[in-house]
């Protein structure tokens, strides 16, 4: 009997699995998008070219305290051309280094090692600025700052609570209950403490027929993250869409929803 072999990407690898020829439709794939020749221009055309709010550097301070979130090692973020962009544009506004803290949006992950963070950021980030681990279950790491709608009670790490300015990283791709990554997933659950996390992912929530990949309007997750970021104060994200190889595609920055949005149309 003839069999078709298919391979699935699965973590960093891949496993291949075999179908015989009579059970096999084909195959459907999504439009793969060319990635950009210079992934460093793209983002700093994106910073020029906000989409909801004037350009960062209108935004802050010299004397601002920033928080920066980044996405863990689990997300394809090309974390160090992106984050090395927006210290430039930082430097240039002349924010001190002491007053910019880098925060790993670990939500509920493993927490990333030191070497770890060296290989997604580079050294040289590393040595110059506090970087440092979310622990969603440290209470004293964390401040309340109200309950959702929904009845979230959102507990944010103390250093974006204290902090004037809030930039986040990420990527947008479907999402199994969120409908997208990217955007507000950097605040909940990416930097909230455990309970808050919970309660958003409670089975109630994941059952809702509008959970699903793909689909955000009328989606309680989605909402629900929204609302988190809206009382927490996200001022700017910058969210790259990548393509199958994880090069970028385009790079979307600007208002935490505005932005976003524009990403998963294009998308």
């Amino acid at each position: 009997m003839d069999r078709q072999r298919i391979k699935f990407p699965y973590g960093r690898c891949e496993i291949e699995i075999e179908i015989p020829s009579e059970n096999f439709i084909g195959v459907l794939k999504s439009i793969d998008p060319p990635g950009v020749d210079d992934q460093r221009a793209e983002i700093d055309r994106s910073l020029k070219e906000p989409i909801g709010t004037e350009t960062m550097g209108r935004m802050v301070s010299p004397g601002d305290k920033i928080a920066l979130i980044i996405s863990d090692k689990s997300r394809p973020v090309p974390n160090n051309v992106i984050v090395a962009s927006l210290l430039d544009v930082l430097e240039k506004e002349k924010v001190a280094r002491r007053n910019i803290k880098i925060i790993v949006a670990l939500g509920m992950h493993q927490k990333m090692s030191e070497n770890e963070i060296i290989s997604m950021l580079g050294a040289d980030i590393v040595k110059s600025y506090d970087v440092r681990n979310h622990d969603c279950f440290d209470k004293d790491g964390l401040t309340f700052i109200g309950s959702t709608p929904d009845g979230t009670k959102v507990k944010i790490n103390n250093l974006v609570a204290e902090a004037d300015f809030v930039i986040s990283t990420g990527y947008i791709e479907p999402h199994e209950f969120a409908g997208f990554t990217g955007g507000r997933k950097s605040i909940l659950p990416g930097v909230s403490g455990i309970e808050a996390i919970k309660w958003n992912h409670r089975i109630g929530m994941l059952e809702n027929r509008n959970a699903k990949p793909g689909i955000l309007d009328n989606n309680p997750i989605h909402e629900d993250m929204l609302n988190a970021c809206g009382m927490v104060g996200l001022d700017y994200i910058v969210n790259v869409v990548l393509n199958s190889r994880n090069e970028i595609a385009r790079c979307f920055s600007g208002d935490y929803k505005k932005a976003h949005e524009a990403g998963v149309a294009f998308f």
